[in-house]
């Protein structure tokens, strides 16, 4: 157990236990750096997948390539995995690599200080706690702040309204029979549209530009078998995964013009089969 009193100098402190967090905990650990600690301001960790929980939440990334790669997804054979399961993954690589022990739960850093006379960082966090370390590694994430856009009368909206990102205990029973408005089109819009279109009475959908997605490629449970049983498989696809990402994707991002071609080509076959 590491100590944490206010006196005591730690080699680091890590903010936030999200993904960045575990894995920053994990290569501290590697170097043989066991004297740390790392500030959640919340009671479980895991960030945005801790926080996010609306219906359809789930990674669009292949699990293959959203994990890391020193800890791959082994029971996992979804190809795209659910909010739940990334959960499920993270506490499972923090507990393999023991990186809970050092996680304080409900410290939510309030202020940083660095004393250049003794080059050591001092932490205040909510309730008056105090820490000191020489390295501070910032692990906060954004995805779990609302964006929420000041619409003019919106306050007087007789209605329940809410973010994607306070959707709470809410269920699918939620919503049976209502009347819903989703507004915006990103990621969280994609996934939770379909489930609520199968219960509600009426779905409307107020976006600013449309999106353009890819089609959501799906193997089939034995050929995910196959990638999570075997190693040699699994980095296999995970390199192709990368290569693409970083080759078609990134090139297309910088202006060539024979992956903005490709993508436009694939765009524009999807957008061909949207009937409405």
């Amino acid at each position: 157990m590491v100590e944490d009193d206010a006196t005591t100098i730690l080699d680091a402190i890590i903010i936030g236990s999200g993904l960045g967090g575990i894995c920053q905990a994990i290569k501290l650990k590697e170097r043989n750096i066991h004297h740390f600690l790392i500030l959640e301001k919340e009671n479980d960790l895991g960030g945005t997948w801790r926080d996010n929980t609306y219906l359809g939440a789930e990674c669009d990334v292949p699990i293959a390539l959203y994990s890391y790669s020193f800890a791959s997804a082994d029971r996992h054979y979804e190809t795209f995995l659910g909010q739940k399961a990334v959960l499920d993954y993270i506490r499972e690589v923090s507990d393999k690599y023991r990186v809970t022990e050092h996680i304080r739960y409900g410290a939510n850093v309030e202020g940083l200080s660095f004393d250049e006379d003794s080059c050591i960082w001092n932490v205040r966090v909510s309730g008056g706690g105090k820490y000191r370390a020489r390295f501070v590694i910032s692990a906060v994430g954004q995805l779990h702040h609302p964006k929420i856009p000041d619409f003019p009368g919106a306050n007087q909206f007789q209605g329940e309204a809410f973010h994607t990102a306070r959707f709470g205990s809410r269920n699918i029973d939620h919503f049976v029979g209502k009347r819903v408005a989703v507004i915006g089109n990103g990621a969280s819009g994609i996934q939770i549209i379909p489930p609520l279109q199968k219960v509600c009475k009426e779905l409307h959908v107020y976006q600013r530009t449309p999106s353009y997605i890819f089609p959501k490629v799906r193997l089939s449970r034995a050929e995910e078998k196959i990638i999570a049983d075997f190693p040699i498989v699994r980095r296999a696809a995970r390199e192709f995964l990368r290569m693409f990402a970083e080759g078609a994707l990134y090139a297309a991002i910088k202006g060539e013009a024979w992956a903005q071609f490709a993508l436009k080509k694939i765009c524009d076959t999807n957008r061909s089969k949207v009937k409405d």
